[in-house]
């Protein structure tokens, strides 16, 4: 098992939350990878996702 940790709150990630991939940082087309607990998911990135009207999911839940 991986021991990643959350690079939002630094904690250790127990259940798998999100993963996110910056626009590309260079000509090659790489990009940055954030790992995201369920916790700052939820109580943050999808909260901005939604109040930008970016996240409109069929099966987005406010109960995740």
């Amino acid at each position: 098992m991986l021991n990643l940790k959350c690079d939002i709150c630094g904690k250790l990630i127990t259940e798998p939350g999100a993963l996110l991939f910056s626009p590309p940082i260079d000509e090659k087309f790489r990009v940055e990878k954030f790992h995201i607990c369920k916790s700052c998911y939820k109580n943050k990135l999808q909260r901005i996702l939604r109040y930008n009207n970016i996240l409109k999911f069929k099966n987005d839940s406010k109960d995740l």
